[in-house]
């Protein structure tokens, strides 16, 4: 799931101060050791240049995630056109809770893009961020979402198939979604075009 931490997609004030609490210290870390163990701390599967974390950090200040020239990657979600699938742990707390992730594709309004929240109903564990990518028992997501990619490769030109299914449990897609580099590909298609 997305991973861009703005007020706008946090509606818990105590989550929200928990999120600029551990900026801080990622910032302290950056500051004085030029990075952020990620990998080490197992918040992620590789370290975090400083220059990352300073970016990430004014995000969170200004309530702007943008690039360092100033394009404004939540505008752009609206133009992102290629199929996202959005896939999100229910035991991640703070990361990329599934609201949090919900709230963030919603800015999505015209790409085929489905969202799936992975948990003790079909892995039999409520996976966190990085368990959905690290742990054996995510397989049988992994499954699906490699049957979901042989699909869409297979797809016709021209279909009008608006959503990818990772789960028929109700409640469980819908929801419009989109990563960083999706909304980059937008920005550029969109000064090209």
């Amino acid at each position: 799931g997305a991973n861009v931490w703005l007020r706008e997609f946090e509606p818990s004030l105590a989550l929200w101060a928990r999120k600029r609490a551990v900026l801080a210290l990622m910032g302290a870390f950056a500051e004085a050791f030029g990075r952020v163990p990620a990998r080490a701390l197992r918040y992620g599967s590789a370290d975090a240049p400083r220059a990352f974390v300073r970016q990430f950090r004014d995000w969170s200040r200004t309530g702007r995630w943008a690039s360092p020239e100033g394009e404004d990657y939540v505008r752009a979600l609206a133009h992102v056109r290629v199929p996202v699938l959005a896939v999100f742990g229910a035991g991640d707390r703070l990361l990329c809770r599934p609201l949090s992730g919900e709230l963030f594709h919603r800015r999505m309004t015209g790409a085929p893009v489905s969202m799936h929240v992975a948990s003790r109903a079909d892995l039999g564990y409520d996976p966190g961020h990085m368990e959905l990518v690290t742990d054996a028992r995510s397989r049988p997501l992994w499954t699906r979402i490699a049957g979901l990619t042989d699909l869409a490769s297979t797809r016709p030109a021209g279909s009008t198939t608006r959503t990818w299914m990772v789960s028929e449990s109700p409640g469980q897609v819908g929801c419009r979604g989109v990563n960083s580099m999706s909304a980059r590909s937008a920005l550029r298609a969109r000064k090209m075009g």
